[in-house]
């Protein structure tokens, strides 16, 4: 078990077979269930698989890793969240998606997308700048796979913040408004 994420891993970026891969993911999914601190730091081999050609692989990877959160095996930090928000823009998996986020992720930690709102922002733009958000250590294959920087890739990013602001209660949209002013805009003026 501890020689095989090594090659599981590896294999899940060389290879073009779709059963494979899916296997692949299924495999280090229940490896996580078994050695949860071995195994988490194969996720950001695993997460990116969200964004794999094949309808498949990343239906399975959305489904295994939500099921993970949702049993405490993997926790909701770093840029998973970011990766799975990602995915609202996948036409084939957007409502699958926001069903997880919203009936699954959203009830384990409800006050999520109000904390990571603002980091989302720098994420998504791929804005390093900051001393305070968006320093997350990625692959350069998470990189390319789930930044949305520059003009063409504004209708994206605005779908994800819309739609976390959908989830938010009134009172925590307030909240946010308060925060942007207090981390982002007294810092520029």
């Amino acid at each position: 078990a501890y020689d095989s994420p090594d090659l599981l891993a590896e294999e899940l970026f060389t290879s073009d077979s779709v059963p494979l891969k899916s296997n692949i993911i299924i495999v280090l999914c229940d490896l996580c269930v078994r050695y949860p601190n071995l195994i988490e730091n194969y996720l950001s081999h695993v997460s990116p698989c969200l964004k794999d050609g094949s309808y498949i692989v990343r239906r399975h990877t959305l489904i295994l890793l939500t099921q993970l959160i949702q049993e405490d095996y993997i926790k909701l930090r770093g840029s998973l969240i970011y990766h799975l928000l990602a995915v609202i823009n996948d036409p084939e998996l957007r409502e699958l998606v926001q069903y997880c986020l919203k009936h699954v992720l959203l009830k384990k930690y409800p006050r999520s997308f109000f904390h990571h709102f603002i980091e989302s922002i720098f994420y998504f733009q791929h804005n390093c700048n900051h001393p305070n958000f968006n320093q997350f250590t990625q692959t350069q294959t998470e990189i390319d796979r789930f930044s949305l920087p520059g003009q063409q890739n504004t209708k994206k990013r605005f779908n994800i913040y819309n739609y976390m602001l959908e989830q938010l209660t009134d009172e925590q949209r307030f909240n946010l408004s308060a925060r942007i002013v207090q981390e982002l805009l007294a810092c520029t003026v």
